[in-house]
């Protein structure tokens, strides 16, 4: 450690604060703090440490990243602009960078002290104002919330005397009617507002709606099942659509027919595929269709020979020429 002791309040504060801040909010605090002049000053003994450094090794090429900041003559550049707390954002920038090349280079740096710790701002000065902002907020907001639910509960929520006084007016009046009037005549109780419930909590009353099922639902698709014969009303039976493949190039379309109407499927229609542009392949493949009684019967495994791949055919649109997309 150095034994030299030079009084600069800017870089006291600034060496402290890289250690523990990141290099933004360390500059922020620079720029908004000190004046472009105690900034300026910082610069300058920054300048003639690494001089100092680059001074001891002769021979050594120079300090890489130092001429950025300095001009020909080695004093450090001084930032121009007409807006002063751009210069100073400047500035502060430059202070920090100079510091980081003195870091980089091992450069033996003197002990910065403060003798004003009013120009010393706390070293949580920036980041601290920003956390306290938030946390200021949240609390508002999280108070506000509460605020609210609270004022639902207590519109929700009955006091239960008064449920009390009402039950027993309805039970006074119900016996009443039961008993009838001196003529026989049974009256029947007079309109009033309904029983009010014993209140409920706001939380109470959600979770009862979260659990409630809702009033209406949606059936799902039907399916006409009157087998009239006269009627005028012509119903196009659904098919199934399927690829049948990997079967041996000799079977026909009436052999596979009649394999799957041994089987019980009704509606079989067997279509055996050409292949396009004359190619030849080892197996034969049909598009199969059968009637939707026959489903279970159609995708049953155990009813098609081993090996055979069936899966539902794909259909795509069509061209204004007649050939598939």
């Amino acid at each position: 450690m150095s034994s030299v002791i030079i009084i600069s309040e800017c870089l006291c504060y600034t060496i402290k604060a890289a250690r523990k801040y990141d290099k933004s909010t360390v500059i922020q605090t620079l720029a908004k703090f000190y004046h472009e002049e105690e900034l300026v000053a910082a610069k300058y003994e920054l300048c003639k440490c690494l001089q100092a450094v680059a001074s001891a090794t002769p021979t050594a090429p120079g300090i890489d990243g130092l001429s950025k900041f300095v001009n020909g003559k080695g004093a450090p550049i001084s930032r121009r602009g007409n807006d002063p707390a751009n210069r100073r954002f400047l500035e502060a920038e430059d202070v920090m960078g100079m510091l980081m090349i003195a870091d980089l280079c091992n450069a033996e740096l003197p002990n910065f002290v403060a003798a004003d710790l009013d120009r010393v701002p706390g070293l949580c000065w920036n980041a601290g104002d920003t956390v306290s902002a938030n946390v200021d907020k949240l609390t508002t907001a999280v108070d506000d919330i509460l605020k609210r639910m609270k004022e639902m509960e207590n519109k929700l929520t009955t006091p239960s005397t008064h449920v009390d006084n009402v039950n027993m007016e309805h039970m006074a009046m119900r016996d009443e009617a039961a008993a009838g009037d001196s003529t026989g005549n049974l009256r029947s109780p007079p309109v009033s507002d309904p029983v009010q419930q014993p209140g409920k909590s706001f939380a109470s009353l959600a979770a009862d709606i979260a659990v409630s099922k809702p009033a209406f639902s949606f059936k799902k698709m039907a399916r006409g099942r009157n087998q009239a014969v006269n009627s005028t009303i012509k119903v196009v039976p659904r098919e199934l659509t399927c690829f049948v493949g990997r079967l041996d190039k000799d079977v026909s379309e009436q052999d596979l027919h009649g394999f799957l109407t041994g089987q019980g499927m009704k509606g079989i229609t067997c279509k055996k595929l050409v292949a396009r542009d004359g190619r030849t392949f080892r197996t034969s493949a049909f598009r199969v269709t059968c009637s939707t009684e026959s489903a279970e019967l159609f995708f049953d495994e155990s009813l098609w020979p081993s090996g055979v791949e069936l899966r539902d055919w794909v259909f795509y649109p069509r061209n204004n020429n007649g050939s598939t997309l």
